[in-house]
């Protein structure tokens, strides 16, 4: 904030941080603003890069799709031929829930999610079914 400034540092690219263009480790990331007076601001703030080894996916949990990715905010999680208390979690890339659904489904059954509220980024799907759990990053444009 304001809009309109410029992001810099390792992993910039495009106004977007890429984890994997900077590497694993702690990164210094700058936001500058120049105004209409020509006064210019900046600031700061580190971002670290996990190396990401806990993500848990069961290979029983078989035709999942999600789609489209990327998406301007409306998602549909297509579940064919599983079925049973589903539990569907957003996540932004601070690890914080920013959307949560719970429901029954049978199988071949769609859930059309909307996230279209959210700021555009990378979040990640995390979808509990029964003893099954999948994860799934997706991007909003």
């Amino acid at each position: 904030m304001p809009a309109g400034g410029e992001y810099s540092g390792p992993g910039i690219e495009n106004g977007w941080f890429d984890p994997a263009s900077a590497g694993v480790g702690t990164h210094t990331i700058t936001y500058t603003y120049t105004d209409p007076n020509s006064c210019e601001n900046f600031a700061t703030e580190t971002i670290l890069v996990d190396p990401c080894t806990g993500i848990n996916e069961f290979s029983d949990f078989t035709g999942m799709n999600i789609y489209p990715n990327p998406s301007s905010g409306m998602i549909t999680i297509d579940l064919a031929q599983n079925k049973g208390d589903v539990e569907v979690f957003v996540m932004n890339t601070l690890n914080e829930v920013v959307y949560t659904e719970s429901t029954f489904i049978m199988a071949g059954k769609i859930l059309k999610i909307d996230l279209s509220d959210l700021v555009k980024g990378i979040y990640f799907v995390k979808l509990r079914i029964e003893d099954k759990e999948k994860t799934v990053k997706i991007i909003l444009q």
